[in-house]
């Protein structure tokens, strides 16, 4: 299969306007492209991902485990991502989703310290597994890539990064909103439960692909330009050398800058394939 399978529109990146694109190439490594603003335009965003999220025999988990979770915060609302199924918004309209480290009652988070909000966060996980659809040891195979506190309410926002074997999985990751307290506001999730399945389930021997892409970055970005209508060869890519603080490579394309990393694209919350992005 040569067609992306993942396409959006997107405005400024490093001053360029462009079109990003990540493709599958069948069971090896896919592209992601930046290309000419004129493209995205006229390009509609679309998925072609199964939106399956779970099966459906974890289907009863989840429901079990988001009435437990209502039943012990009254007025949660948790909506699930379509494609890898976990939570991907939990906020409370009375209140906060843990108590503040001091005390008083609530989850098993309440009674962790705030100095660190990862240990807020993992006592959250920890005690609504089921609804959220991951445990907290998710983290231990994820990079935290954003800890801000803001200067007006001094809200602190933590996000972390899945990866697996020192690669980034697309989009996967945990945003959680704490308040100067430690209370918990507000977390989302786009992790999957176990990644290390999910590789085995999308790709055969998928610990030694990494090493070895079967598709040059060049070629991916050729065939996903094709993919879209845009005459690009393989001689009109060049890499620049230069390795952006993300891992991304940089290439110069018909004067523009594209930008290139090997991720794990989900297919769904039980699939991971090798896609460059």
């Amino acid at each position: 299969m040569n067609k992306p399978m993942w396409i959006r529109g997107k405005g400024a990146l490093h001053a360029l306007a462009g079109l990003i694109l990540t493709c599958w190439l069948g069971g090896s490594y896919g592209a992601r492209a930046l290309l000419p603003s004129e493209h995205a335009s006229a390009l509609p965003a679309k998925d072609l991902r199964r939106h399956a999220g779970i099966p459906p025999e974890s289907r009863t988990q989840r429901e079990a485990g988001l009435a437990r979770m209502q039943r012990a915060l009254p007025g949660v609302q948790v909506s699930y991502d379509s494609v890898v199924g976990s939570a991907r918004f939990v906020r409370r309209t009375t209140g906060f989703l843990t108590q503040p480290p001091a005390g008083g009652p609530g989850p098993t988070a309440a009674a962790l310290p705030a100095v660190d909000p990862e240990t807020v966060v993992r006592g959250f996980l920890r005690e609504h597994a089921d609804a959220v659809g991951h445990g907290d040891g998710v983290l231990d195979q994820a990079r935290r890539v954003r800890d801000t506190v803001s200067h007006h309410s001094g809200l602190r926002t933590v996000i972390w990064q899945q990866e697996l074997a020192g690669i980034p999985i697309f989009e996967a990751d945990l945003i959680a909103n704490l308040t100067a307290r430690g209370e918990l506001v507000t977390l989302s999730s786009r992790m999957l439960a176990e990644p290390v399945a999910a590789a085995a389930a999308g790709s055969q021997n998928w610990a030694l692909l990494p090493g070895q892409p079967p598709v040059r970055q060049s070629d991916a970005l050729v065939r996903a330009a094709a993919d879209v209508g845009v005459s690009l060869s393989v001689g009109e890519v060049t890499e620049t050398g230069q390795v952006t603080e993300g891992g991304y490579r940089r290439y110069r394309v018909q004067g523009r800058i594209a930008l290139a990393r090997a991720v794990w694209f989900p297919m769904d919350g039980q699939t991971l394939r090798l896609a460059w992005e």
